[in-house]
Parts: C-alpha cells; structure tokens; sequence
C-alpha cells in the first residue's frame, strides 16, 4: 500500500490512523467506530420500531441535498418546507448551504475543507473491514 502524502504535517497521515501496526483495521479509534452504525442503529431498535427510523446516505445528501430533504419532510409526513430556494452550492467549500430570507449558513469553518488523498489499497481494506 502506498502512503499518500498528508496536506496537513500536524496530522498523522489517515492510514497511520486507521490502521495497526499488525496491518489490520485498528478498530479501537473514533475514526473507525463511529463508522459501526449498526451498534447506534440495534440500540435505536430497542426503542422505536423500524418503520420509525429513516436511514439516510450522508453521500447522497451532499450530493443532491433536496432530494433528501423531500424524502425526510415526507417521512415525517409534514409540507414541504425546504426548495431550492432555500440551497445554494458553495464554490469554496464544494458543497451545498442552507440559505433563507434572513441568513444564509454553512456549515462551519472545518467542514468542507481538503483532506488528504487515501489510496485505493487502503479504501478497499476498510471497505471489507464494513461489509459484514
């Protein structure tokens, strides 16, 4: 696996941080656990029923923020509030803010910022690391 270069050098490099020194997915940091959303999800079933939780691709929301928000307002079965008049896509940090007549928002200054590259060995290791 090759080690992609950290933009940041007060950062340890992505796959330092992710994987142990036996090559194996350290699954003991926060970058790695709070990727198990199947431990939030059976807690969550212990006290709604499923058909009360709507399970949303965080992707899909970046890329196409009004769809999401469409199927949200009709899982919750209220009127649609948000329309693309109410989104605007940031140039700066390379995705979609919130904007209305009073204010408009983003998320905040550490959010959409450049992150280093992470090699297609590493992606794949914790792509298997999640499937089961």
């Amino acid at each position: 696996m090759t080690t992609q270069k950290n933009i940041d050098p007060y950062i340890e490099p992505y796959e330092d941080l992710v994987i142990d020194s036996n090559g194996m997915v350290n699954n003991e940091t926060a970058y790695i656990r709070h990727g198990l959303y199947w431990k939030y999800l059976e807690h969550y079933l212990e006290y709604f029923p499923r058909d009360q939780i709507l399970v949303i691709n965080a992707d899909d929301l970046i890329q196409n923020p009004l769809h999401v928000i469409e199927e949200v307002e009709q899982f919750l079965d209220i009127n649609q509030l948000i329309t693309t008049d109410n989104l605007y896509f940031d140039e700066a940090k390379g995705f979609y803010c919130m904007r209305s007549d009073v204010i408009s928002r983003c998320l905040g200054s550490t959010k959409g910022n450049k992150h280093e590259e992470i090699s297609t060995d590493l992606i794949e290791i914790i792509k298997r690391f999640y499937a089961p």
